[in-house]
């Protein structure tokens, strides 16, 4: 589930022909991005909320951790989340999304080989869950590949 106000997906993936919508935060502007569908962010912000919370464990008496811990975790990560670590990731997984994409491009089906490698340890890791979007941009090359991914690999 997302808020409405939050651009879906259509606004990540093609944010040249879509106005993005901000925050004004003390001062601060703040994309309204929504990250669902992005891998990279959500580990990030994952292990930053995991941090956050143990440290609150330690600081935080017993008698109020179970009320105030979540809470303060939760708002802090999502400041954090919207205002720094969700942009700074979104430009790693656009520099991942480049980077196969250009191997794909010049290397070939040695490219590929190398992609098909490295494919189980990303499965292992959740990764290649933010793979549809190359996949579609292969398939979306029906000229050559007739919508058949396979056929996309070759030169």
């Amino acid at each position: 589930m997302r808020a409405p106000t939050i651009p879906g997906v259509a606004a990540n993936a093609f944010p040249h022909s879509l106005t993005m919508p901000y925050w004004d935060i003390f001062g601060l502007k703040v994309a309204q991005a929504g990250y669902q569908g992005m891998v990279i962010p959500v580990i990030a912000v994952a292990f930053i909320i995991a941090n956050i919370e143990k440290f609150l464990h330690k600081i935080i008496h017993p008698a109020f951790d179970f009320t105030f811990t979540p809470l303060i975790s939760v708002i802090v990560t999502g400041f954090l989340t919207f205002g720094l670590v969700g942009p700074v990731m979104r430009v790693v997984s656009d520099f991942l999304t480049n980077g196969i994409v250009w191997l794909y491009d010049t290397a070939g089906f040695v490219g590929s080989a190398l992609f098909g490698t490295f494919y189980a340890p990303i499965v292992i890791t959740g990764l290649h869950q933010s793979f549809p979007t190359i996949e579609i941009a292969l398939i979306a090359n029906i000229a050559v590949t007739g919508g058949i991914v396979c056929l996309s690999l070759r030169d």
